[in-house]
């Protein structure tokens, strides 16, 4: 299998028209697909939501020909390459990288949709909805469920004990908005009625504005909220590739 080949399978389940549909809406940036080529076969993936320097030692240790990050490798533009950095290590490895962020996000079964239903959540519609009917933000139904329940319910689900709950514990919960990675703002509170909010990232700001409502929040890490779903992911790609695959959780340090 080429490089090209392996995108080609991620696009049948977080295509990037997704991602620039998200960006063409609200004006935002992304940069999913094929961030690292090579020329060479590929018959081993190592899948890491960061491509970290650790991640990519990983990958040059065990022999993975290329590795699919949720994060893009490169976001940011750059002005040079050092030699103590994961992009440089996977060129000069010649291990390929493919990226899969905000079309991922959005996609249906993925991420955003994956930590509503990880919270528990039945999602009744997406909060924001673009042309194709993806979403990002998630609009939820709770079986009025306490914060405190679903918050230690949280902690299990997403194997973390960074998360963190504001407001009353004891506030009985009917409805949720959820957002992967850092998508709740101010805006989003005062324009989103729901009983609970769920998010990573928040801003002290935020958090005074949900709490002053007497609503609740549960924060968790950007890497909880997002991992999770991208297992998934990992479990549906590995399914159909005839390929060794690998899932990398660096969650230790995050």
């Amino acid at each position: 299998m080429k490089i090209n080949e392996l995108f080609l399978e991620t696009e049948k389940l977080a295509p990037v028209s997704i991602s620039n549909e998200f960006c063409a809406e609200y004006n935002d940036r992304d940069n999913s697909g094929i961030i690292v080529e090579t020329e060479k076969d590929i018959k081993s993936v190592l899948f890491t939501l960061d491509l970290t320097v650790n991640a990519v030692n990983y990958a040059i240790e065990n022999g993975f020909d290329a590795v699919i990050t949720h994060h893009p490798a490169i976001f940011h533009p750059l002005y040079n390459v050092k030699s103590n950095t994961a992009i440089y290590k996977a060129i000069q490895n010649d291990i390929g990288v493919i990226s899969c962020h905000l079309n991922l996000d959005s996609a249906k079964g993925g991420i955003d949709e994956c930590l509503a239903v990880g919270l528990g959540g039945k999602i009744e519609k997406g909060v924001h909805v673009f042309p194709s009917g993806n979403s990002y933000g998630k609009i939820s139904k709770i079986d009025g469920l306490t914060a405190g329940k679903i918050y230690e319910n949280a902690k299990k689900e997403f194997r973390s004990d960074k998360i963190m709950l504001y407001g009353n514990p004891n506030n009985v919960i009917n409805s949720m908005a959820s957002y992967c990675g850092a998508g709740l703002s101010e805006s989003e509170v005062e324009n989103v009625n729901v009983d609970l909010y769920v998010s990573s990232d928040v801003r002290h700001s935020t958090i005074l504005k949900v709490v002053d409502s007497g609503k609740n929040l549960i924060v968790l890490t950007h890497y909880s909220s997002e991992f999770y779903g991208f297992a998934k992911f990992y479990s549906n790609l590995k399914a159909v590739l005839n390929l060794k695959c690998e899932l990398l959780d660096e969650d230790y340090y995050l």
